[in-house]
This record gives C-alpha cells, structure tokens and sequence, in this order.
C-alpha cells in the first residue's frame, strides 16, 4: 500500500484505567514498534493488531498507570529483504513492500533530523544560531578555545577559582573582585600597580607617565623613539582629540 503523510511516534499518558491505544501510523511488522513506559523500552505485556494498516492498535495486558508516559515510535531496521534475480520473479507485493519500507525509513530519518540542533532556515554557515528549542544539551565537553561552550560544572569550578583566590578581609582592595575590560577577573588591589590604568581601560602607558606627560602622539600610538616615521594617523587622532 501507499505510505501515507503523517507522524512516525505518539505520545500518551496513562491514566490507570485505559489499555487500548491508537498507533497514528503506517506499520509493515509488529516488530518495526517501540513501546516505551516512563522512558524504559518494554517487549513485552501487549498486542498489537491492524499491521498493515494506515493505523493499528496496541493493546497493553495490564493498564498503564496514572500519569505514565506511554511513548510509541516506528524503529524500521535498515536492511534489505529482497534481492532480485536476473530474469526471475517481479511481483508487485514483493516491490511494493521493499518501496513502503524504504519510505518508512525516510519518515524515520527525517523525525531524527527534526529533534537535532539546526540553524534557521536563513541563517549563513558561521555567523547563525543554533536552534535548541528550548532543550538543554547535555554532554558537553568543557570549553578549551575562548568562544567554546561553557559547561555548568566548569563554570562552577571557574567561579569557585575565582572567589577562592581572595581570602582574607573582604573590605580589603586585595579581597573586592573587579572584571577588567578583557573580561578576566581581578581584585581591586591590582589596579595600584604600575599597569593598573589599563584595568580602566586605557591601554597606553602607567599611570604616572601619563600624568607626567602632556599630550602627544605617543598616546595615540606612536614609537616615541621612532618619531622620523611621521606618524600621520597618530597627528591625526591627537588633533581630533584635542
């Protein structure tokens, strides 16, 4: 028969009393059905009736309990039945069986694909976003490379690195923590330091240079030992900011 449009799993909750239950697609074996309770896979304590059909039954030998989560899924084994021989038999049956079943398999295959992480459908290669659909994601390894993902327990371990790292009196410089421009964590104590001005942000010279010197292209870049390179981009950038 044709393979008909439509889902290849079904979902239900057990409500105690019901055993019979509707499987809402095309089955060509009883053995192409998984039958899971509560997440575990059963073989067993039930029936299934109407294979062959756009829709069959199953029938549980005991009703599932309040509240289960009775999950169905078509699970058709990727394997060829049939080989055909050079001048011999071509029936129809046997032909449309193997086509029926190769269809299952695409329906199959394109659920999986469905529940998998995809970007959008307009989203360019390396510059989209990954569509979870609200789903956690477990088995991440912890992140190595600076845009990798974070793991929980690796964040974890980071935050208790970083509040581990100051003891002693929190009302103390050397205890407040203080995230620089780069992102990385400091204490507020390592801002008095020569280099402490590029905690704020400025990423020329010391504190003290800076506020020995006047203004000059050296603060805008520029070799201060290399001044014959006439530094157009620097004059610029001072005069701009002057």
């Amino acid at each position: 028969m044709a393979v008909p449009e439509g889902p290849t799993d079904k979902r239900y909750t057990g409500n105690g009393v019901t055993k019979i239950f509707t499987i809402p697609f095309l089955l060509l074996a009883a053995t192409d059905l998984d039958v899971y309770i509560d997440g575990i896979e059963i073989s067993s304590g039930f029936a299934i009736t109407n294979v062959g059909n756009p829709t069959s039954t199953i029938t549980f030998t005991v009703a599932p309990v309040d509240q289960a989560d009775i999950y169905l899924q078509l699970n058709v084994p990727f394997e060829r039945l049939n080989d055909y021989q050079e001048n011999g038999d071509f029936l129809s049956s046997t032909v449309n069986r193997d086509f029926d079943r190769i269809w299952q398999a695409l329906k199959q295959l394109f659920r999986w694909s469905t529940r998998s992480l995809r970007l959008g459908n307009f989203d360019v290669d390396g510059a989209g976003w990954y569509r979870a659909k609200g789903n956690g994601i477990q088995d991440l390894k912890d992140p190595v490379e600076a845009q990798d993902a974070s793991t929980k327990v690796w964040t974890q371990r980071y935050v208790g690195d970083v509040v581990g790292g100051m003891t002693g009196n929190p009302n103390l410089a050397s205890n407040v923590f203080y995230r620089g421009p780069d992102g990385l964590p400091y204490t507020v104590q390592d801002m008095s330091g020569p280099e402490g001005a590029k905690l704020n942000g400025y990423m020329g010279r010391t504190v003290y240079g800076k506020l020995v010197e006047s203004v000059s292209v050296t603060d805008f870049g520029a070799d201060r030992f290399d001044l014959a390179q006439q530094p157009w981009t620097q004059f610029q950038a001072l005069i701009r900011a002057s």
